[in-house]
């Protein structure tokens, strides 16, 4: 397992390593924190640089391509999936024709590096679906 994890972070620049240390690291387990930890030391970035790094590189104008890259630490790695929500006042669900006019699809980016969700603006439209009254 260790390998593994070494293997995805030997991936991450300096910047995008200081991003996963401060946002990311803790939510991993203790374990896993280690060997991050190892890494992280292995390159020799000590807490200063991560602060001068993160400071130096947050939110900056990341080319133009908002959508192909996280706002927040500029990386490419993007975690994306397609939610499907379901309008579930409907008996559409029975008739398979008119049962596709019922699912409306959400696509969730969050970045890996930073956890960033780049979705976020689409999140209260999202949850005011989910929790509108049913008339």
């Amino acid at each position: 397992m260790s390998d593994k994890i070494v293997s995805i972070l030997s991936k991450f620049s300096r910047e995008e390593l200081a991003f996963f240390a401060k946002y990311k690291l803790p939510t991993y387990s203790l374990k896993t924190q280690e060997i991050i930890q190892e890494r992280i030391r292995y390159i020799n970035l000590d807490q200063q640089e991560i602060v001068r790094l993160i400071s130096e590189n947050e939110f900056i104008d990341s080319k133009g391509s908002s959508l192909k890259v996280c706002p927040r630490c500029n990386s490419d790695k993007l975690f994306i999936d397609q939610l499907e929500i379901y309008d579930h006042r409907s008996l559409a669900i029975l008739d398979g024709d008119s049962f596709r006019s019922d699912i409306e699809k959400l696509e969730m980016k969050v970045c890996f590096v930073c956890g960033f969700n780049l979705s976020k603006d689409k999140k209260p439209r999202f949850l005011s679906r989910l929790f509108r009254r049913q008339s």
